[in-house]
């Protein structure tokens, strides 16, 4: 939502300055939660770092250049209607994302449980996970190629 008020310069002043105090609100929160964990010794001050940090990369990278908003959006003004794309397309990216970060969590811990010597288990979650992670990951690459298409065709 923060991209979105903030960021398309169609909107007016107003608006965009409200999704700029909405991120420092979201923001502000983040670092009082994180610190409140840090002094209750639940967390180390890096762990929070990393998390905000990493939060703020997935959503930019999902925004700008999976879903690709920007661009949709000027379709949409330039043509009157959304992209051709299929009915909850942005479910479908949802889901697979949801499952490669599953495939990718899987992985860690077969190799993890591999270096630390637990037993032969964990080499099938290892390839169960890589499995997964490379399905899903080639499942998103191939609905990003789909919406560049959509977005080059003319209305």
């Amino acid at each position: 939502i923060c991209y979105i008020l903030a960021g398309d310069r169609a909107h007016t002043r107003l608006t965009r300055w409200a999704g700029v105090l909405l991120s420092l609100i979201v923001l502000a929160y983040a670092v009082a939660m994180g610190a409140y964990r840090c002094m209750f010794l639940s967390h180390w001050t890096t762990d929070v770092a990393g998390a905000i940090g990493f939060t703020i990369l997935s959503a930019h990278l999902i925004y700008f250049h999976l879903l690709d908003v920007p661009s949709q959006s000027a379709y949409f003004k330039k043509a009157g209607t959304f992209p051709p794309m299929p009915a909850g397309f942005e479910l479908h990216v949802s889901f697979n994302l949801f499952g490669a970060m599953l495939g990718i969590m899987g992985s860690a811990i077969g190799l993890r449980g591999l270096i630390r010597g637990d037993g032969p288990l964990f080499i099938l979650i290892l390839l169960a996970g890589l499995t997964a992670a490379g399905f899903m990951i080639r499942r998103l690459i191939l609905g990003r190629k789909q919406l560049t298409t959509a977005l080059n065709t003319t209305p």
